[in-house]
């Protein structure tokens, strides 16, 4: 049986900015949850829901996402809307890498706008370790979170995904420097929120810094991608650059487009 969140009881405080962290057991989103919590008055900025289930979670583009009870790392915060929101979450996605550097020693990589990857040039290069789901509420933007952290091959929900426990090559739960009491979900969800706080507070100072690091990190940049626009017809182009508004800018038969939304493939 796998170990519950401790956050919770956890003696250790959150970082700051973050004013209040809610653990359920169960629900069926936490990011409808936050939202209309939200819209209700009842969640101000900076408030985090995480849920050991999560029965009917969502996607982008209408999709699902399946977690597995104890294994996955669900959740959602309530940040402030910043200028250019569309970049929030690219920022998510950086600052989940950057958390799974910090605690794993691995660098996962990008995928625009809101997945993230196992490593570029590893067994586990291009497959699905983490999903975002941002929404915009009058009272901020609800950042929605789901990471693969300790599934076992047959508990992956598609066969293209991957988890921290495959990826990283141990159990998250084992005793392994540099944590010697064990990394657990609690110690990945306070680094993600970190990360997270850290990054926001970044863009209000030095943006370029911090579209610097996305780009750097983004392994979409430079390889041809199938785009879906929702039209009814896919095309195939060569990904350029993330624009200043987090727009991925892609060049097809000599013409440059910029894709605020859209459902992106690598090509292999």
């Amino acid at each position: 049986m796998r170990a519950p969140l401790q956050v919770r009881t956890s003696a250790t405080p959150l970082p700051p900015p973050w004013r209040s962290l809610t653990v359920v057991d169960e629900t069926p989103s936490t990011n409808a949850d936050l939202a209309e919590a939200a819209k209700a008055g009842e969640a101000a900025p900076w408030a985090v829901l995480v849920t050991e289930h999560q029965s009917a979670g969502r996607g982008r583009l209408g999709r699902t996402w399946t977690s597995v009870r104890g294994a996955a790392l669900t959740f959602s915060a309530l940040v402030p809307t910043p200028a250019a929101p569309g970049w929030v979450p690219l920022i998510a996605g950086l600052a989940v890498a950057d958390a799974i550097e910090e605690v794993y020693a691995v660098r996962p990589a990008l995928k625009w706008p809101n997945d993230v990857l196992g490593p570029v040039g590893g067994v586990h290069e291009g497959r699905k370790l983490a999903g975002i789901l941002c929404e915009l509420t009058g009272r901020g933007i609800v950042v929605g979170i789901g990471l693969n952290v300790d599934h076992t091959q047959d508990e992956l929900p598609v066969p293209t995904a991957t988890s921290l426990r495959l990826m990283a090559g141990s159990d998250p739960a084992s005793t392994a420097p540099p944590h010697p009491d064990g990394v657990t979900r609690d110690t990945v969800l306070l680094a993600i929120l970190t990360h997270l706080a850290d990054l926001l507070s970044a863009w209000e100072s030095d943006p370029g810094r911090v579209r610097t690091a996305y780009r750097g990190s983004c392994s979409t940049l430079g390889r041809r991608v199938r785009i879906d626009r929702g039209t009814g017809s896919v095309e195939e182009a060569e990904a350029v650059e993330v624009d200043e508004e987090g727009r991925l800018v892609v060049l097809s038969q000599g013409r440059r487009s910029a894709l605020a939304a859209g459902d992106v493939t690598h090509v292999r």
